[in-house]
């Protein structure tokens, strides 16, 4: 299933998936679709620019359920892989989704199982960025003085440094070095 055999985006998220169990349904329909999609534009479904805004809201990034904010930016790092180079963002949504990326690689230091379905997205997620190099994005921007952007590359170093452990899988560690 592809992003454009859905009409996945054609959507307003949370006013059409207003319960907590549809919205986790629509994200995780959302990020299978969205981790096949290829970087061709002629790929790109419609209206996943509206998407991309609506993944970065303050509602869905500060949702009171841990597993929606997860598949929010297992969400994300697929637009940014999609987008590659150019992110889908004006320079504070960029801040704004590094900074649920962050959050959620913090999370790798308190999973107890490595085989979790939460650590093996938020490895997704780690790997995502390390792959498509997006990672260098908020380098960027705090290079360009981009407000904010320095405190997210110093917060990205921090939360890879401090969460990744040595029973972490081999491919996370390689993605912290």
């Amino acid at each position: 299933m592809t992003a454009n055999d859905l009409s996945i985006c054609d959507v307003n998220i949370l006013t059409k998936y207003p319960k907590k169990g549809d919205l986790l349904n629509y994200l995780n329909n959302l990020h299978h679709a969205l981790s096949v999609t290829t970087q061709e534009v002629s790929d790109r479904p419609k209206g996943l620019k509206s998407i991309s805004k609506q993944l970065v809201s303050s509602k869905l990034l500060a949702y009171n359920d841990k597993d929606v904010r997860l598949l929010t930016t297992c969400c994300i790092a697929d637009i940014l892989r999609v987008f590659a180079p150019e992110a889908p963002y004006n320079n504070e949504d960029t801040i704004l989704a590094f900074n649920a990326i962050n959050t959620q690689i913090r999370g790798l230091a308190t999973y107890d199982s490595m085989e979790s379905i939460l650590s093996s997205k938020v490895f997704y997620i780690l790997n995502s960025i390390a792959t498509v190099q997006s990672c260098v994005v908020p380098v960027i921007l705090a290079q360009s003085g981009v407000h904010g952007a320095a405190d997210t590359v110093i917060n990205m170093f921090d939360a890879i440094l401090s969460s990744i452990r040595t029973e972490h899988p081999e491919e996370g560690m390689s993605h912290s070095q």
